[in-house]
């Protein structure tokens, strides 16, 4: 597991301030027991060409689950999304919705971090890339999300190597 560097958490640009379809999915269906993030992610310096596909990868984990900057073995993302990007949309920002379950030992309103990458490839599509890990020298951001905040941005940058 590659030791990841930290972000700090700040708004993303405004946004619609009408609520999104997942939201009021979350809200109506889910109820309680579910969580809503938005991120937005953000990279630069990524070698290779604009039009490279990249998988970014995004995923909601209570705070307890990180320790010395790197995600505990036993650790299950409570909310993930991944998708197809390219360097110049990256360089951009790419927000990404998430909608989450608590499990059963998390409380909605402990707070949580969001951790980010991109790797080569494509998306899986594979459980929405809730069972994908950073790669050793994958770009990683995480950001810490007090509690009773829904917003974050991410910054991407190269990984530190565990010693």
């Amino acid at each position: 597991m590659p030791r990841v560097s930290r972000a700090t958490a700040t708004a993303p640009r405004a946004t619609s301030s009408s609520p999104s379809w997942l939201a009021l999915l979350t809200s109506t269906t889910l109820g309680a027991s579910s969580s809503l993030v938005r991120a937005e992610v953000q990279s630069s310096n990524i070698h290779g060409t604009s039009n490279d596909t990249l998988r970014l990868i995004v995923q909601v984990y209570p705070r307890r689950a990180l320790r010395g900057g790197r995600l505990q073995p036993w650790a299950r993302p409570t909310a993930s999304a991944q998708r197809a990007v390219t360097l110049e949309v990256l360089e951009q920002g790419v927000p990404v919705l998430l909608a989450g379950f608590e499990r059963p030992s998390t409380d909605a309103h402990d707070p949580v971090v969001v951790v980010a990458w991109v790797e080569p490839g494509s998306p899986d599509l594979d459980l929405d890339g809730a069972e994908a890990r950073p790669p050793q020298n994958a770009r990683v951001g995480i950001a810490s999300l007090p509690s009773g905040q829904c917003r974050v941005k991410l910054r991407l940058r190269p990984s530190r190597q565990a010693a």
